[in-house]
């Protein structure tokens, strides 16, 4: 372990989880630029959908039903509470989607298709209630000794799973490094079953990754003291049925641990303060079995990789730069994002042009005026009128606003339909 658990609590930015793991493990050089160099990268519509069917569900399950519902009933009545849910935070997400600077493509996705996810859900759920009226385990059928439920609200209350609340909920081993928050946990059977629910149909190039997911889970109950999870689950939702993982053995849990810990000796300068070795973090995409590259790039990741657009073995479009000695931004915006300062809400933008990659961080009213006038991921502009920073010790030009910048939007972000990782694998396979 490169540093203690008591730095990491100051540094809580250079904490692990799954997602930083698994893009590490997609293509070194998507880390890199996403958590050694920190640029911002867009959002797309079905991420913000993936939440709205998930907080739906849990909603549901939280609620009491009547204490003499019959599971017939409970069914018809929860599932309409679960919609009404749905569809009011489908409209959420739509407006914030459409107001937001980092979203990318227009909210073109089908309700009717998410609002199915969100009924498959419940009625896995619903199973699970079922199995504790008669007494037998879920997924293997065998009877359980537990107490005959009194009623069917009765065990709909034993069944409901814990779910996280949000950032409170996100749990951080003890030695400081790893972080993670489950969707789902059952426990009514007398162990713990963890699941993992994939608004989606489980056939993009991301959902090969849900076994490293689960597995660093079960890494992550033992490390919490809670040891190995009596099951590991994940509930695409788009699918027939949920689908189960072996629980990994102590040696590959002490492999996970191992990958973590490279990882982290690669992430983390030896000197306080110092950045880390970029050199460590060339591209290198990962080959996808199933999943062939597009458009001459080396992996299927590559079309997904926001660091593709300066990566040198692949081939993308991007807008010219302007003059070296010019006080001006030129490119295409690959993402905003929030950046805090103490109590100050700053805004970090990246931009991409010929001369590759760059960040710049401003406070959020100077970036805010700019986005009535179309500032956002995947638009192309240029700003003028700014005033040129050069560090002392080297490194990049950084540029801030003043009273007469101005911004000219030279292409609007692209019109096309938002990119849906299902329907993009689905019409690739």
């Amino acid at each position: 372990m490169p540093q203690s658990a008591e730095w990491f609590a100051e540094h809580p930015f250079a904490r692990l989880s799954f997602s930083r793991l698994a893009t590490y493990e997609r293509c070194p050089a998507w880390y890199r630029f996403a958590y050694v160099d920190w640029h911002r990268a867009w959002s797309i519509p079905v991420q913000r959908v993936g939440h709205a069917v998930q907080e739906a569900l849990q909603r549901t399950f939280d609620a009491t039903p009547a204490a003499d519902v019959t599971l017939d009933a409970l069914s018809q009545r929860a599932g309409e509470r679960a919609l009404a849910h749905f569809r009011k935070l489908f409209a959420e997400a739509k407006v914030a989607h459409e107001a937001d600077p980092n979203g990318l493509g227009p909210f073109d996705l089908s309700e009717a298709r998410y609002a199915g996810y969100v009924r498959r859900g419940l009625e896995w759920h619903i199973a699970e209630v079922a199995a504790r009226l008669a007494r037998r385990h879920p997924r293997t059928g065998a009877a359980l000794s537990l107490p005959e439920a009194a009623s069917v609200a009765e065990a709909w209350a034993a069944v409901r799973p814990w779910h996280a609340g949000g950032e409170r909920d996100l749990e951080v081993v003890p030695a400081g490094h790893f972080q993670g928050q489950y969707d789902l946990v059952y426990s009514w059977t007398g162990g713990r079953r963890i699941v993992d629910l994939k608004a989606s149909a489980g056939t993009s190039p991301f959902s090969t990754e849900i076994t490293r997911q689960l597995n660093s889970y079960a890494w992550m109950e033992r490390a919490m003291g809670r040891g190995r999870p009596e099951g590991l689950e994940a509930w695409f939702l788009g699918s027939d049925a949920p689908r189960t993982y072996a629980v990994p053995s102590e040696a590959e849990l002490d492999e996970f641990a191992a990958d973590l810990n490279r990882l982290l000796e690669r992430s983390i300068p030896e000197e306080e303060g110092a950045r880390a070795d970029p050199t460590a973090f060339e591209p290198d995409p990962a080959p996808l079995a199933h999943y062939p590259p597009q458009n001459g790039d080396p992996s299927a990741w590559c079309q997904y990789c926001p660091a593709a657009y300066s990566c040198p073995r692949v081939k993308r479009v991007v807008p010219e730069a302007p003059a070296d000695d010019a006080p001006i931004l030129q490119g295409m915006v690959l993402g905003v994002g929030e950046a805090r300062m103490g109590k100050k809400l700053e805004r970090r933008f990246t931009l991409v042009n010929s001369q590759g990659t760059q960040s710049q961080k401003w406070a959020e009213a100077d970036l805010a005026r700019f986005f009535p006038a179309g500032f956002r991921a995947g638009a192309t502009v240029r700003i003028e009128g700014l005033k040129p920073w050069r560090p002392p010790g080297g490194g990049f030009v950084r540029f801030y606003p003043q009273a007469q910048t101005r911004l000219t939007l030279l292409s609007a972000a692209p019109a096309v339909a938002s990119p849906d990782p299902d329907t993009l694998s689905e019409s690739s396979s």
